[in-house]
């Protein structure tokens, strides 16, 4: 593992230059951006270690305490709990089909809320079709080898939701397509009682002209509400997005300066014919990690909460999922593409870098 730091220099933007005021109309961006041009320490790993998580056809994975989730591609039982120290299966649950405790579809794990609350871990996870949110009581559903769960009907979880984020705090976020807007709609509640967000008024006036564009206004967000932050990174452009609760804090951080507009792409090609540029995003405490796509390999990037770049983790291979276990300094990666995963030891990066 070589670790290199460097001086980051940071630039205020508060023009958007090389782009036409049509090009800025079109830029998913706040007028607050910052830029950065490299990260304080940049870490090259090792080829990691191949672990056997006896699961096949595996999408995504979580890691929560000493457990690994991880969603498949099967039709019974497409989710499974593992054991990390354990190294076994403690459940088997989520099925397609049309009974009452069964998905139309699959979920995956970017669907679902995480947390524990009460000494249990529980997961939220909304199903679109019934307008249902269903909270599994994560720990009760090990020990009786079933689901065991409640429901909550929801009439903004929808066939029109894409997003929908339940913390332990009363605090909901809920993103939706309108196909007939062009537009992509955020919505955040909290004790029930919907927020008048200047930042969210300005994220939601984009639009495109046709349904079939809408993905190239889709963000993935997370969110921290100790922080007060929420992220939102678009896969197909540079710049990311982050902004307040209350209104106070908005900001487009621009990697290298760059930020790109949707507009050519929907003048001259397909969202689906551009490659992406990042491929998921994780929130913890101190910090969220981008997964940066650079051709067959990838970087996790990692910044604080205001979108100050922290550490720059180059792995030998591409990563389309993963998490980090702070229990045991360990990070794991999955590249669907192989059904492979994959094991870092970040003991000594975490210590050094102190992040």
């Amino acid at each position: 593992m070589k670790i290199f730091f460097n001086i980051v220099i940071l630039t205020i933007c508060l023009v958007l230059s090389g782009c036409t005021p049509e090009d800025q109309a079109t830029t998913i961006s706040f007028d607050n951006r910052i830029s950065f041009s490299e990260f304080p320490a940049v870490v090259s790993l090792d080829s990691g270690t191949i672990i056997d998580t006896k699961t096949i056809g595996n999408l995504q994975f979580r890691v929560m305490d000493s457990l690994m989730i991880i969603a498949t591609a099967e039709r019974e039982n497409s989710w499974k709990v593992r054991s990390i120290p354990g190294d076994s299966t403690l459940l088997e649950f989520i099925s397609i089909g049309s009974g009452p405790d069964e998905f139309v579809s699959s979920p995956l794990i970017s669907q679902a809320s995480f947390f524990n609350g009460d000494g249990k871990m529980y997961i939220l996870l909304p199903d679109n079709y019934r307008q249902q949110l269903r909270k599994i009581d994560l720990s009760k559903s090990i020990d009786s080898g079933q689901m065991e769960s409640d429901v909550e009907s929801n009439s903004r979880i929808n066939n029109f939701s894409v997003y929908s984020n339940f913390s332990d705090t009363n605090t909901r976020i809920f993103v939706s397509v309108n196909p007939s807007e062009g537009a992509i709609e955020r919505t955040i509640l909290k004790d029930g009682s919907e927020l008048s967000l200047n930042s969210i008024q300005h994220l939601n006036q984009y639009k495109v002209p046709a349904p079939d564009k809408l993905g190239l206004l889709m963000p993935n967000i997370i969110f921290n509400c100790d922080k007060n932050r929420i992220v939102e990174v678009l896969e197909l452009y540079p710049q990311f997005n982050i902004y307040s609760l209350d209104d106070n804090f908005s900001v487009t951080v621009m990697p290298e300066g760059k930020i790109d507009s949707y507009k050519r792409y929907i003048d001259n090609e397909t969202a689906e014919s551009k490659e992406l540029i990042y491929n998921g995003v994780n929130g913890y405490g101190k910090f969220f990690v981008i997964n940066k796509i650079n051709g067959e390999k990838s970087e996790l990037w990692f910044f604080n909460w205001d979108g100050m770049p922290l550490l720059d983790i180059k792995l030998p291979e591409l990563a389309t999922s993963f998490d980090i276990d702070f229990r045991n300094h360990t990070l794991y990666t999955l590249n669907f593409k192989n059904d492979i995963f994959k094991k870092y030891d970040l003991k000594d990066l975490l210590e050094t870098v102190q992040i």
